[in-house]
């Protein structure tokens, strides 16, 4: 499945950035290596993410940190879609770490809100990529009992892609899973 494909070259790239592996594989070398990984992904949902416009106080003057700047973005609603869950969000907040050559971000996102079913719900998010476009690792606390375990106890890793006026974003999120064990 392309999807499949596509997580798994996005899973090897994460895992070569972290551990210094290179970067310079060839597309064949890719493609073997990318399905010999002893994990599966599946698709568990989407979520959109309507942005706010942070504090004035903060845009004229954002926080300083070394190297760049962090400018909390409030986040005012969103849904999260999907065979694994569905829900609203009711609030959040976006801390990206902006860097001084704007080429690089730390993105950290916490969300709040109720599943379908009448959870409540937390999302917290962390990454690294571009202003447009982050990798991050998701963790979800939420109720249910057993019916959310698997997202509870799973390592969920998505792809953020910011829209281009800044006003929302689109997350897709993939439960990595060991199907060695």
């Amino acid at each position: 499945m392309r999807t499949s494909s596509f997580v798994a070259g996005l899973c090897l790239s994460l895992v070569q950035c972290c551990y210094g592996t290179p970067l310079s594989v060839e597309r064949s070398e890719l493609a073997t290596t990318a399905s010999a990984l002893p994990f599966n992904t599946t698709y568990v949902f989407s979520v959109a993410i309507g942005l706010g416009q942070p504090p004035s106080t903060l845009t004229q003057k954002p926080i300083t940190i070394p190297g760049g700047v962090v400018v909390p973005e409030p986040i005012l609603n969103g849904t999260v879609s999907g065979p694994a869950f569905n829900g609203t969000i009711l609030s959040g907040l976006a801390t990206p770490a902006i860097y001084e050559n704007q080429t690089l971000q730390v993105v950290t996102i916490d969300l709040y809100g109720v599943s379908s079913d009448g959870y409540p719900f937390r999302i917290h998010e962390t990454g690294i990529g571009s202003i447009s476009t982050q990798i991050t690792h998701i963790e979800i606390e939420i109720g249910g009992g057993d019916k959310y375990k698997k997202l509870r106890n799973g390592f969920v890793m998505a792809t953020v892609n910011a829209a281009t006026d800044r006003k929302s974003v689109s997350v897709m999120g993939y439960l990595v899973q060991n199907h060695r064990t």
